[in-house]
């Protein structure tokens, strides 16, 4: 019965199961039961026998019968099991229970399989695994449970796997595991808990694992590592810790890990502090690259780890109490104390007394972390006070003496008085006085100067000397910066008479005076407080003594120099005086003050005087005449009767006027001039003066209608009235019936203006009617209004930003601005060229106001440069140009929608060739799936999908999804993937005794073949009689002869027989007979292979010789790595899914009693080309160096292509060692698109990278901008505008918005405007546009011509800028300070600039190496060799402008 076919067996089972079942048939079901169950056992006992194992259901099984290589493969994967398979052999060394619905383990599925070497679960429903479950797998040494719902490891569920050496276990849900689960595991190196949510790592998770090299638990939501959890790890190389919400680590969590040097902590929270210094300086000396980015604290937030400085982690507490160290406060006063405290992190602040903890109970008390205030402060509150920091371990603290002072009723007295001249004493009594501080003493709040004045005696007791009037008020008595008394110092002085009558102090004085000509009489005289001053007249007051010569008395005060002065003045009526003979007597000043008095008397002797009648006033000595009429000047006097008065007229009689028989002078043709009447009479005489003015009425000069007169805010507003008239006329001006005076903004009648209103600095409140009034002293007058608009030129108070809009969709520009009259705002799209601009019309899809321009549905014809307008009659403001950008949705180019490939193909790539500007964003889509897929799919940075180890599975519709700005668009590729045969023999090798049966199964992907053929060393094989090829594929050959022993080949094919496939499976026959023969191998695998990455290798090797030599495999002469990649059968080793690290040598051994053979075979692993670094796109000035890398690793090297705009550079210059693209002295020409393509055995990988060369270009800036003028008509005038950029802008002129050209007397040039011979037509504003490709840059200044200038004189209104102080040429030594200074002078007052080497100076305050002040000065701080040159100093006002060159240079070292 040996070679009884098993799949017979399960067939049945499998029949029975799925038919239909009558009643009577499931009456007999135990019965059927208990049969197959017998049938098994029998027929597990029958295989055994004949050296063949029993195959569960639905599974798939293969061995291996050497003893010294065994192997037993059982595959139930994809089987949609939802339990462990019963009767699994106990010879099983590889069982595959993946990808089924498998829902738990139990103790006994696993049972009696002692032989397990590899064991795979994943990909199952496995929620739990019960304890003990795995304790009789002693052999196992990989464990594959990732991708299930284990929530939970508990103790015990790894027992007895003492010989493992890998365990999965990411993505298994798993969010806590029993102390000690991973200690059974002695031998594990790799262990991957990565995916899952374990939260905590307890203590001792991983204790006592001696040989774990790899531990992966990245992105299982771990927050914290318990001490000890990852101790006694020795062998601990790898450690990711990449994607939880770890914010600390402990100290001792690393410290216990020797070996470890590859360790991962990104994407975590972590918290940057002093408790993170460790691991900081850890990690730097492990010479980790990527570390944690902190979250916290604050300043720290976003920042990596290990771009920190140490003192940015942590930094000690340092405190510091604000003020000096000791501190005098009076008693029942506020005390206020700051603490200056800092450090990495920010420490805690605490305060103290004495070293006791404030009474926060104590109501006075209120501390406020980093300051202390005290209400109310008591002696008993005098200590040493402490501001403690705390940070972690760490405490400094500060300290501050404060001293209460009790201030003794001594103190009490306020004020203290002191004579003028004399010694005052202010004492200062302070108990307790503080040791070690001095007192000082303050007068107004202002430390006394120290003068041999002022003294301060042991006592505190202040000294002054020579008491002055000045010293009185408060003085301070200050103690260690606190003021604990202030006294007021009263000065007095007794009066003092200075000044009498007429200067002379003596008393008593006689004077003589003419009753007509009596002065004032004067007494003034000095004291403090200022005296009080009266005139005595015979001993009493004047008033009373002397009513017929009553005089009126005049009291000034001086109380800046302590003088009171009294003046007696002559009272008139009606224009006469009216002293009498008899006012002569005694007159006596008296002085007094509450500190003394002082007296002064004169005797005054009169003589009678000749008077005018007393009508007159009725002929004024100022007369005035008008034109052509008759003027009479009378003459006549009063004098007493008994004088005698004679008349006469003095100077020649106008032949146009005669004396008449009253004394009167009578003109019959007025004529202007002075005219004297000189009378006599005794002792007195008399003048009579007439002063003879023509009288004109005014007049003013007028336009018809009224005149309006424009002013620029901000600048002056000038408004003439010419008038004519005799007396020339007085000019007033009203606004709104209010009078306006000469003051503040307002001048009236500057020089050489005499009727002019000047309003300097005009705003907008000023405009309106002003009224010229011209009178004169007789009430006649004209008057004349002019009416003043203040307006202001455009300017922008919002400019237009740039936007992007998808099309179809709104755009929305806005531009506002603001001026007098309000501006007009326009809108213009251009290319770019501004002068080729076109204006903006409103239309249906174009809405504009308010400033704002809305094209409702955009298109790529509104896509472009736009900018605004303001326009009033002042002029045009243009508005910087922006870019309307209209994003177009992405296109795709054109690209397969279907792709074939076979399956086992390394990769393949799906492409998706979209293109939008901006590039659009590529994402793929696949089964309800965002792609790619780790491990599985690669995407590009062009979007490709690239699809690795291609499988059946694959197959299926991919949605390319390209998204950018326009829009979003879609395109769907069909993978399709041809599954070619693949031929497989089970088993593989087979050693069967002589005479026993053997059966080989031939499968295609592991299922019945449909067309096949089976050959022995290359000859077909047909049905005899002891051979039997069955119609499932199956060779089976009876009693087994020596004969039989050899290369067994299976082919299978589909509808090609081109693309058949084969496997081989060799039989070995054992022969009793005793038969030396030494080992030979045998092997059709050739001795080197390259095999691209991800690929299959296969090692064959036949064994020949007597006895049957066992083989054994080494890998770089060690033992190949046992992991599920590589498989070794009785004659073969494959490793699927190479990596790079598998290249190598791999030997075949053969050993039996006789001796020993090898065969070696070298292993090239290609690794398709990978970019190390990938630029991005390089925007580069002309001329520089374009250097773009193309660091591409593979194995074998790669080939370096480059390509320009999808052309192939020929031999371009490459940098040996890096294969960098290197262009020198590039030029625009050299923009474009470069493609680095590398290329080997492996694969293809490119990338491109946008490269643009700009000229060499910096936008145009106004160095020296032009200077508004005003000039009169005939005058000369120039507008200059120096500018620099580059390339060199080109320069327009405007004048009035309009395009300036040259004619006969106005000549244009690209830096200045002449007018030769001005006229009002000239008048204007005059605009400087500079533009380069760089920019655009525009200057606005106003020429205006007047009909006549006023003249200047030194205090004139307008005056051009004149250097008063200039710098001349110098030298200074590198490292020094220089000042250059330039000083002008001008109206208004000119503004000073500098230039260095025709470059304006950029000065932005002291942290420059330059400052500029506001005098003029410029001060270089520290001179360099980069500060040596010519300077420019330029003084500016609205008049004109002046400059001035000087050099510096370095000074020669003596």
């Amino acid at each position: 019965v040996c070679g009884y076919d098993v799949i017979l067996v399960s067939s049945l089972s499998v029949k029975r199961r799925r038919g239909e079942k009558p009643a009577a048939a499931k009456r007999m079901e135990p019965y059927y039961e208990t049969a197959a169950r017998l049938a098994l056992v029998w027929t597990q006992l029958v295989l055994l026998a004949c050296g063949q194992s029993y195959c569960p259901d639905l599974c798939y099984c293969y061995q291996n019968l050497d003893p010294d290589s065994y192997t037993y493969t059982v595959d139930c994967s994809y089987k949609e099991r939802t339990s462990i398979p019963r009767f699994i052999p106990a010879s099983t060394t590889h069982l595959d229970l993946s990808n089924n619905n498998i829902g738990r383990i139990g103790k006994s599925d696993l049972a009696g399989l002692s032989s397990l070497v590899f064991l795979q679960l994943h990909g199952n429903l496995i929620s739990e695994i019960e304890p003990g479950s795995f304790s009789d797998l002693t052999s196992l040494q990989a464990l594959f449970i990732y991708n299930n719902r284990i929530r939970e490891l508990k103790a015990g569920a790894l027992v007895g796997l003492g010989s493992l050496y890998e365990l999965d276990a990411h993505n298994i849900h798993l969010e806590s595991f029993a102390d000690g689960v991973f200690n059974p595991l002695t031998t594990v190196a790799y262990i991957d808990l990565s995916d899952n949510r374990l939260e905590l790592l307890p203590p001792n998770s991983f204790n006592g694992l001696p040989k774990l090299r790899t531990l992966l638990l990245n992105g299982s939501f771990i927050h914290r590592i318990a001490k000890g959890a990852l101790n006694n790890l020795p062998s601990l190389q790898v450690l990711n810790l990449d994607n939880n919400s770890l914010m600390r680590v402990a100290q001792s969590a690393f410290l216990t890990l020797p070996a470890i040097n590859n360790i991962s902590l990104e994407m975590n929270q972590y918290v940057c502090d002093c408790e993170s210094s460790w691991l900081y300086g850890w990690l730097m000396k492990k010479g980790v690259v990527a570390g944690p980015v902190c979250t916290s604290p604050v300043p720290l937030l976003g920042r990596p780890l290990l771009q920190l400085k140490p003192q940015d982690i942590c930094r000690p507490p340092r405190v510091a109490i604000a003020g000096p160290p000791y501190v005098i406060i009076n008693q029942s006063a506020t005390l206020m104390l700051f603490c200056n405290a800092s450090g990495a992190p920010p420490p805690e602040v605490k305060w103290s007394i004495n070293g006791t903890t404030f009474n926060l109970m104590d109501t006075r008390v209120a501390s406020y972390n980093t300051s202390l205030r005290i209400r109310n402060v008591r002696v008993n509150d005098s200590g040493v006070y402490h501001c403690c920091a705390s940070s972690g371990d760490t405490s400094v603290s500060s300290s501050v003496h404060v001293t209460v002072l009790d201030v003794t009723s001594e103190n009490n007295i306020s004020s203290i008085v002191a004579n003028i001249s004399t010694t005052a004493y202010i004492p200062c009594v302070i108990r307790p006085l503080p040791v070690a501080l001095a007192v000082t003493w303050t007068f107004l709040n202002r430390p006394l100067q120290s003068l041999p004045k002022y003294t301060i005696t042991s006592t505190s007791t202040l000294v002054l000397n020579n008491v002055t009037i000045s010293d009185g008020g408060e003085y301070q008595c200050v103690v260690g910066g606190a003021i604990v008394l202030k006294r007021t110092l009263v000065t007095i002085a007794p009066p003092t008479i200075t000044r009498f009558l007429r200067g002379s102090c003596s008393s008593p004085q006689y004077v003589t005076l003419n009753t007509s000509s009596i002065s004032d009489f004067v007494c003034e005289a000095f004291g403090f407080p200022p005296p009080t001053v009266q005139w005595l007249y015979n001993g009493r007051n004047v008033s009373l003594s002397n009513p017929q010569s009553t005089f009126n008395s005049r009291t000034t005060v001086d109380r800046s120099n302590s003088t009171t002065r009294v003046s007696l003045t002559t009272p008139k009526v009606d224009g006469v005086m009216v002293i009498s003979p008899d006012a002569g007597g005694n007159y006596t000043c008296v002085a007094s003050n509450p500190y003394g008095s002082d007296v002064k008397t004169t005797i005054v002797d009169l003589v009678v005087a000749l008077q005018p009648p007393a009508n007159f006033d009725i002929f004024p000595n100022i007369i005035s005449a008008f034109l052509n009429n008759f003027l009479i000047l009378p003459c006549m006097v009063i004098a007493p009767p008994n004088v005698t008065v004679s008349i006469t007229w003095t100077g020649p009689i106008p032949s146009n006027a005669f004396v008449s028989s009253s004394n009167s002078l009578v003109f019959v043709q007025p004529m202007g001039g002075e005219f004297i009447c000189y009378a006599q009479g005794g002792r007195a005489s008399i003048n009579i003066v007439y002063n003879v003015a023509l009288r004109d009425p005014p007049t003013i000069l007028k336009e018809c209608p009224m005149p309006t007169v424009s002013s620029l805010i901000g600048q002056t507003a000038w408004l003439f009235c010419n008038a004519t008239g005799a007396p020339p006329p007085l000019i007033t001006w009203y606004r709104g019936g209010v009078m306006i005076s000469s003051s503040g903004r307002y001048t009236i009648g500057p020089s050489g203006y005499p009727g002019a209103l000047v309003i300097s600095m005009a705003t907008t409140e000023d405009a309106g009617v002003y009224t010229c009034v011209a009178s004169n002293i007789y009430n006649e007058m004209d008057s004349y209004g002019i009416s003043l608009q203040v307006v202001r030129r455009p300017y922008f108070t919002q400019l237009p930003l740039s936007v992007g809009t998808a099309e179809t969709t709104p755009a929305q520009l806005q531009c506002l601005g603001v001026g007098l009259p309000p501006p007009t705002i326009t809108w213009w799209k251009s290319n770019g060229d501004i002068s080729m601009a076109t204006q903006v019309q409103p239309s249906s899809g174009v809405v504009m106001g308010d400033g704002y321009l809305v094209i409702t549905m955009t298109s790529m014809l509104d896509r472009g440069y736009y900018y605004c307008n303001l326009s009033s009659p002042l002029g045009v403001v243009t508005s910087p140009q922006v870019f309307l950008n209209v994003y177009a949705p992405p296109v795709f180019l054109p690209s397969p929608s279907e792709i074939m490939t076979i399956e086992g193909t390394s990769r393949v790539t799906l492409p998706c060739p979209a293109s939008s500007e901006p590039p659009p964003t590529i994402t793929w889509y696949s089964n309800n799936l965002y792609l790619p897929l780790p491990g599985k799919q690669l995407q590009d940075r062009y979007g490709n999908l690239t699809v690795l180890g291609v499988v059946p599975q694959d197959a299926g519709v991919y949605t390319c999804i390209a998204a950018s700005p326009g829009g979003v668009r879609s395109r769907a590729i069909t993978l399709r993937v041809k599954v070619l045969p693949r031929a497989s023999v089970a088993p593989p090798n087979a050693t069967i005794n002589e005479s026993c049966q053997v059966t080989f199964s031939c499968l295609d992907h592991l299922a019945p073949p449909t067309n096949f053929m089976w050959s022995l060393d290359g000859n077909p094989l047909n049905d005899s009689d002891r051979v039997t090829i069955r119609p499932m594929g199956m060779l089976v050959i009876t009693d087994v002869g020596a004969q039989d022993a050899g290369n067994y080949t299976c082919t299978v094919w589909g509808s090609n027989i081109s693309e058949a496939s084969s496997s081989t499976a060799i039989l070995s026959v054992y022969v009793p007979v005793v038969n030396i023969v030494l080992p030979s191998i045998i092997s059709p695998t050739p001795s080197s292979q390259l095999v691209p990455e991800a690929g299959t290798a296969q090692f064959i090797c036949v064994a020949i010789g007597n006895p049957s030599p066992s083989i054994q495999w080494s890998f770089n002469s060690a033992p190949p790595l046992s992991l599920i990649r590589v498989s070794v059968t009785e004659n073969t080793l494959t490793v699927q899914l190479l990596r790079s690290t598998d290249s190598g040598t791999y030997a075949c051994i053969a050993n039996n009693i006789h001796g020993i053979t090898s065969r070696t075979f070298q292993l090239d692993v290609a690794v398709s080309p990978q970019f190390r670094v990938v630029p991005s796109p390089i925007s580069l000035q002309e001329g520089r160096v374009l250097s773009l890398p193309c660091a591409a690793y593979s194995y074998p090297n790669p080939d370096i292509l480059w390509f320009k705009d999808d052309q192939q550079l020929i031999n371009p210059l490459l940098d040996t060692g890096t294969q960098s693209l290197q262009l020198y002295n590039t030029t625009p020409g050299d923009t474009g698109t470069y493609t680095c393509l590398a290329r080997n055995f492996a694969g293809v990988i490119q990338y491109s990278v946008a490269v643009i060369i700009e000229p060499t270009t910096v936008p145009p800036t106004i160095v020296a901008p032009p200077i508004s003028s005003v000039v009169a008509v005939g005058m000369s005038v120039a507008l200059d505008c120096i500018v620099d950029g580059a390339p060199p802008p080109n320069i327009t002129w405007f004048k009035d918005t309009r395009r300036l050209f040259g004619t006969r007397h106005v000549t244009v040039t690209s830096k200045s405007v002449y007018v030769g011979v001005a006229n009002t037509s000239d008048s204007g504003v005059y605009m400087c546009v500079a533009e380069n490709i760089a920019g655009r840059i525009a200057y606005q200044a106003s020429i205006t011509v007047v009909t006549a200038l006023p003249s200047l004189s030194a205090d004139a209104l307008y005056s051009p800028p004149y250097f008063t102080t200039t710098p001349k040429d110098t030298s200074a030594a590198i490292g020094s300070s220089l000042s250059l200074h330039c000083q002008a002078k001008g109206s208004p007052v000119p503004q000073i600039t500098w230039l260095f080497n025709n470059h304006p100076l950029l000065l932005f305050g002291s942290g420059d190496n330059m400052v500029a002040y506001d005098n003029g000065t410029l001060l270089i701080t520290v001179l360099t060799r980069s500060d040596l040159g010519e300077y420019t100093c330029t003084a500016r006002n609205t008049v004109g402008q002046s400059h001035t060159t000087i050099t510096v240079t370095e000074a020669t070292q003596t």
